[in-house]
Protein backbone atom coordinates (compact mmCIF):
# COMPACT_ATOMS: atom_id res chain seq x y z
CA UNK A 1 0.00 0.00 0.00
CA UNK A 2 1.09 3.42 -0.95
CA UNK A 3 2.06 6.00 2.06
CA UNK A 4 -0.82 7.15 3.84
CA UNK A 5 -1.39 10.86 3.42
CA UNK A 6 -3.96 11.49 6.08
CA UNK A 7 -5.25 9.55 9.25
CA UNK A 8 -8.06 10.58 12.04
CA UNK A 9 -8.89 10.11 15.33
CA UNK A 10 -12.11 9.64 17.54
CA UNK A 11 -14.23 12.32 18.60
CA UNK A 12 -16.19 12.22 22.08
CA UNK A 13 -20.04 13.31 21.43
CA UNK A 14 -20.13 12.68 18.00
CA UNK A 15 -19.18 10.20 15.53
CA UNK A 16 -15.49 10.44 13.01
CA UNK A 17 -15.38 8.60 9.88
CA UNK A 18 -11.05 8.74 9.57
CA UNK A 19 -10.71 9.27 5.41
CA UNK A 20 -6.96 7.91 4.60
CA UNK A 21 -5.88 8.36 1.25
CA UNK A 22 -2.67 7.12 -0.07
CA UNK A 23 0.22 8.63 -1.88
CA UNK A 24 -1.40 7.43 -5.23
CA UNK A 25 -4.32 9.66 -4.41
CA UNK A 26 -6.61 6.36 -3.72
CA UNK A 27 -8.45 5.72 -0.47
CA UNK A 28 -7.22 3.25 1.83
CA UNK A 29 -9.42 1.53 4.26
CA UNK A 30 -11.52 3.87 5.99
CA UNK A 31 -12.04 3.56 9.81
CA UNK A 32 -15.98 4.18 11.58
CA UNK A 33 -15.87 5.44 14.94
CA UNK A 34 -19.75 5.22 16.70
CA UNK A 35 -21.39 6.31 19.62
CA UNK A 36 -21.13 4.63 22.72
CA UNK A 37 -24.10 5.60 25.80
CA UNK A 38 -20.94 7.38 27.22
CA UNK A 39 -20.74 9.33 24.20
CA UNK A 40 -24.35 10.31 23.89
CA UNK A 41 -24.62 11.12 27.55
CA UNK A 42 -22.31 13.83 27.06
CA UNK A 43 -23.65 15.48 23.96
CA UNK A 44 -24.80 18.68 23.79
CA UNK A 45 -26.58 20.78 21.10
CA UNK A 46 -24.35 21.82 18.69
CA UNK A 47 -22.37 18.39 18.76
CA UNK A 48 -21.73 17.24 15.22
CA UNK A 49 -23.46 13.77 14.18
CA UNK A 50 -20.98 12.92 12.30
CA UNK A 51 -17.25 13.90 11.07
CA UNK A 52 -15.47 13.18 8.25
CA UNK A 53 -11.94 14.42 7.56
CA UNK A 54 -8.46 13.56 5.47
CA UNK A 55 -6.44 15.46 3.19
CA UNK A 56 -7.70 16.03 -0.81
CA UNK A 57 -4.77 17.32 -3.63
CA UNK A 58 -2.53 17.57 -0.35
CA UNK A 59 -4.82 20.29 0.87
CA UNK A 60 -6.90 19.44 4.95
CA UNK A 61 -10.69 19.12 4.54
CA UNK A 62 -13.38 18.67 7.17
CA UNK A 63 -17.36 17.85 7.16
CA UNK A 64 -19.30 18.52 10.45
CA UNK A 65 -23.00 16.68 9.78
CA UNK A 66 -25.65 18.10 12.11
CA UNK A 67 -28.87 16.20 12.69
CA UNK A 68 -31.91 16.94 14.69
CA UNK A 69 -31.47 13.54 16.57
CA UNK A 70 -28.04 14.06 17.03
CA UNK A 71 -26.81 10.90 15.64
CA UNK A 72 -26.65 8.71 12.00
CA UNK A 73 -26.29 5.02 11.83
CA UNK A 74 -22.65 4.19 10.18
CA UNK A 75 -24.34 2.98 7.00
CA UNK A 76 -25.89 6.75 6.49
CA UNK A 77 -22.29 7.95 7.31
CA UNK A 78 -20.93 5.23 4.96
CA UNK A 79 -23.21 7.07 2.24
CA UNK A 80 -22.33 10.86 3.12
CA UNK A 81 -18.36 10.01 3.02
CA UNK A 82 -18.60 8.43 -0.20
CA UNK A 83 -20.51 11.36 -1.46
CA UNK A 84 -18.00 14.03 0.05
CA UNK A 85 -15.46 11.96 -1.28
CA UNK A 86 -16.86 12.16 -4.75
CA UNK A 87 -17.36 16.10 -4.94
CA UNK A 88 -13.56 16.48 -3.85
CA UNK A 89 -12.08 13.92 -6.58
CA UNK A 90 -14.49 15.57 -9.45
CA UNK A 91 -13.56 18.54 -8.54
CA UNK A 92 -9.41 17.51 -8.54
CA UNK A 93 -10.26 15.84 -11.88
CA UNK A 94 -11.82 19.14 -13.52
CA UNK A 95 -9.84 22.37 -12.35
CA UNK A 96 -6.35 20.71 -11.06
CA UNK A 97 -3.55 22.59 -12.97
CA UNK A 98 -1.11 19.82 -11.60
CA UNK A 99 -2.59 16.52 -12.31
CA UNK A 100 -2.38 15.63 -15.68
CA UNK A 101 -5.34 13.66 -16.21
CA UNK A 102 -7.18 16.38 -15.52
CA UNK A 103 -9.61 18.95 -17.73
CA UNK A 104 -7.69 21.83 -16.73
CA UNK A 105 -4.30 20.62 -17.24
CA UNK A 106 -5.11 19.55 -21.01
CA UNK A 107 -6.62 22.78 -21.51
CA UNK A 108 -3.41 24.31 -20.56
CA UNK A 109 -1.34 22.39 -22.76
CA UNK A 110 -3.58 23.09 -25.85
CA UNK A 111 -1.74 25.48 -28.66
CA UNK A 112 -2.97 28.78 -29.41
CA UNK A 113 -6.87 28.43 -31.76
CA UNK A 114 -6.93 24.31 -30.66
CA UNK A 115 -10.66 24.11 -29.50
CA UNK A 116 -11.71 22.36 -26.24
CA UNK A 117 -15.35 21.30 -25.67
CA UNK A 118 -15.12 22.46 -22.09
CA UNK A 119 -17.06 19.99 -19.81
CA UNK A 120 -19.90 21.78 -18.34
CA UNK A 121 -18.95 22.49 -14.99
CA UNK A 122 -15.43 24.00 -16.48
CA UNK A 123 -17.49 26.24 -18.55
CA UNK A 124 -19.37 27.34 -15.78
CA UNK A 125 -16.47 28.10 -13.47
CA UNK A 126 -15.32 30.23 -16.34
CA UNK A 127 -18.37 32.09 -16.73
CA UNK A 128 -18.11 32.77 -12.93
CA UNK A 129 -14.39 34.02 -13.30
CA UNK A 130 -15.21 36.01 -16.10
CA UNK A 131 -17.93 38.15 -14.07
CA UNK A 132 -15.75 38.78 -11.23
CA UNK A 133 -12.32 39.74 -13.72
CA UNK A 134 -14.50 41.88 -15.03
CA UNK A 135 -16.15 43.35 -11.43
CA UNK A 136 -13.12 43.58 -10.08
CA UNK A 137 -11.39 45.19 -13.38
CA UNK A 138 -8.85 42.15 -13.48
CA UNK A 139 -7.62 42.27 -10.24
CA UNK A 140 -9.25 38.72 -9.98
CA UNK A 141 -7.56 37.05 -13.10
CA UNK A 142 -6.77 33.20 -13.08
CA UNK A 143 -4.22 33.55 -16.02
CA UNK A 144 -1.96 36.05 -14.17
CA UNK A 145 1.35 34.71 -13.34
CA UNK A 146 2.54 33.94 -9.77
CA UNK A 147 5.69 35.69 -10.81
CA UNK A 148 5.58 39.31 -11.28
CA UNK A 149 7.23 41.29 -13.32
CA UNK A 150 10.22 43.93 -12.23
CA UNK A 151 7.49 46.21 -10.88
CA UNK A 152 6.10 43.29 -8.95
CA UNK A 153 2.80 43.02 -10.62
CA UNK A 154 1.39 39.91 -12.04
CA UNK A 155 0.33 40.38 -15.56
CA UNK A 156 -2.94 38.11 -16.81
CA UNK A 157 -4.29 37.51 -20.41
CA UNK A 158 -7.80 36.53 -19.46
CA UNK A 159 -8.40 38.48 -22.97
CA UNK A 160 -6.41 36.04 -24.34
CA UNK A 161 -8.89 33.34 -23.89
CA UNK A 162 -12.17 33.11 -26.49
CA UNK A 163 -15.32 31.24 -25.12
CA UNK A 164 -18.29 30.54 -27.86
CA UNK A 165 -20.74 28.41 -25.93
CA UNK A 166 -18.68 25.13 -24.44
CA UNK A 167 -15.73 25.99 -26.92
CA UNK A 168 -12.59 26.89 -25.18
CA UNK A 169 -9.71 28.57 -27.63
CA UNK A 170 -6.81 30.76 -27.01
CA UNK A 171 -4.90 33.40 -28.85
CA UNK A 172 -1.75 33.33 -27.66
CA UNK A 173 0.80 30.57 -27.09
CA UNK A 174 1.86 29.69 -23.01
CA UNK A 175 -1.45 31.34 -21.36
CA UNK A 176 -2.34 28.62 -18.38
CA UNK A 177 -5.20 29.05 -16.35
CA UNK A 178 -4.77 28.38 -12.67
CA UNK A 179 -8.42 28.22 -10.85
CA UNK A 180 -7.19 27.91 -7.00
CA UNK A 181 -8.58 31.00 -6.45
CA UNK A 182 -12.23 30.10 -6.86
CA UNK A 183 -11.98 25.69 -7.21
CA UNK A 184 -12.23 25.15 -3.94
CA UNK A 185 -15.19 27.04 -3.08
CA UNK A 186 -16.70 25.15 -5.33
CA UNK A 187 -16.11 22.03 -4.47
CA UNK A 188 -17.47 22.94 -1.31
CA UNK A 189 -20.59 23.88 -2.76
CA UNK A 190 -20.91 20.46 -4.28
CA UNK A 191 -20.14 18.99 -0.97
CA UNK A 192 -22.74 20.71 0.60
CA UNK A 193 -25.22 19.90 -2.30
CA UNK A 194 -24.25 16.40 -1.59
CA UNK A 195 -24.94 16.62 2.69
CA UNK A 196 -28.59 17.58 1.49
CA UNK A 197 -29.42 15.73 -1.11
CA UNK A 198 -28.64 13.03 1.62
CA UNK A 199 -31.13 14.98 3.97
CA UNK A 200 -34.39 15.37 0.89
CA UNK A 201 -33.62 11.40 1.07
CA UNK A 202 -33.41 10.29 4.32
CA UNK A 203 -36.74 10.00 6.39
CA UNK A 204 -35.45 8.67 9.34
CA UNK A 205 -35.30 11.07 13.08
CA UNK A 206 -31.83 11.32 12.42
CA UNK A 207 -32.99 13.46 9.53
CA UNK A 208 -29.78 16.13 8.33
CA UNK A 209 -30.29 19.25 9.35
CA UNK A 210 -26.91 21.14 8.93
CA UNK A 211 -23.16 21.39 7.97
CA UNK A 212 -20.37 23.13 8.44
CA UNK A 213 -17.28 22.26 5.66
CA UNK A 214 -13.71 23.58 5.61
CA UNK A 215 -11.17 23.20 2.67
CA UNK A 216 -7.82 24.69 3.13
CA UNK A 217 -9.66 27.60 5.16
CA UNK A 218 -12.13 27.63 2.55
CA UNK A 219 -15.04 27.39 4.69
CA UNK A 220 -19.06 27.16 4.00
CA UNK A 221 -22.00 26.94 6.90
CA UNK A 222 -25.64 25.45 5.73
CA UNK A 223 -28.83 25.01 7.86
CA UNK A 224 -28.67 24.55 11.56
CA UNK A 225 -27.18 22.65 14.24
CA UNK A 226 -30.33 21.49 15.01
Amino acid sequence: MADAASTGSRIAGGMTYCVTVCADGAPADNVFFPNTESDKAEKHAGTPAFTVHGEHCALPYAVRVYTRSGDLSPQEGDRITAGVLQALEHTRITFSAHDKDSELYKVNEMAANQPHTMSADLAALLAASDSIWRLSRGLFDPTASRVGDEAGACKGQWTSLQRQGNVLTKSVDGVRLDMGGIAKGWGIDRICETVFDFQKESRAEGEVCGALVEWAGDVRVVGSKG
